[in-house]
């Protein structure tokens, strides 16, 4: 039984009654949305195969410095904190932290080959970790820079192989590293008298 009320005239047309106008808005459609598809595959692409760096900015402030500092952090004294086990934040009052992790300690470095030879031994391992990572943050080292009014932070953990950098106090990257740089951050910090974490 025919229903002819719910019959529709454009429903019986064929691909032969779209007129040219209709065609040519369907390719239109097609080719915007592929070259956005190719667009986004060639985005991530040079995203993943980009040769990683501090950020420019940074590394402004740590190249030409008014003040450069190398800190060893204790990796453990954070956790604790979070855990509100035996060492909670208010019955150590005189240890000092850098945003939350005890330091074990700070020294200063005005030696521009000292602060030169950090900052390549840091960017030579971001930029040579092929995307590995470990699913921790247990940090031993840190820099601190400061120039004008501005400042430079790098919290690194080389177990972990993950870099926070931060600028004016704001994290603003987070980096992969390899732990190649270790042995020179260790070195200075402990040719100095300071200790580092195992």
């Amino acid at each position: 039984m025919t229903r002819p009320w719910i019959t529709t005239s454009w429903g019986n047309r064929s691909h032969h009654d779209e007129t040219p106008m209709t065609r040519s808005a369907r390719f239109a459609v097609k080719t915007v949305a592929i070259l956005a598809c190719l667009g986004l595959v060639l985005f991530v692409t040079l995203y993943i195969l980009r040769d990683p760096d501090l950020p420019r900015d940074v590394l402004a402030i740590m190249e030409q410095p008014d003040t450069y500092e190398l800190l060893s952090l204790d990796p453990g004294f954070f956790q604790r904190q979070a855990l509100m086990d035996d060492a909670p934040r208010n019955s150590a009052p005189d240890v000092e932290t850098f945003y939350g992790w005890a330091v074990l300690g700070r020294m200063a470095i005005s030696d521009p080959a000292v602060q030169k030879r950090l900052n390549e031994a840091l960017r030579e391992g971001i930029r040579g970790n092929r995307r590995m990572i470990a699913a921790c943050f247990t940090p031993r080292h840190a820099i601190r820079a400061v120039k004008g009014t501005h400042v430079a932070e790098i919290i690194v953990c080389f177990q972990c192989l993950r870099v926070q950098v931060l600028r004016d106090g704001r994290e603003i990257d987070t980096l992969l590293t390899t732990a190649l740089p270790q042995p020179v951050f260790n070195t200075i910090l402990r040719d100095a008298g300071i200790r580092v974490a195992d």
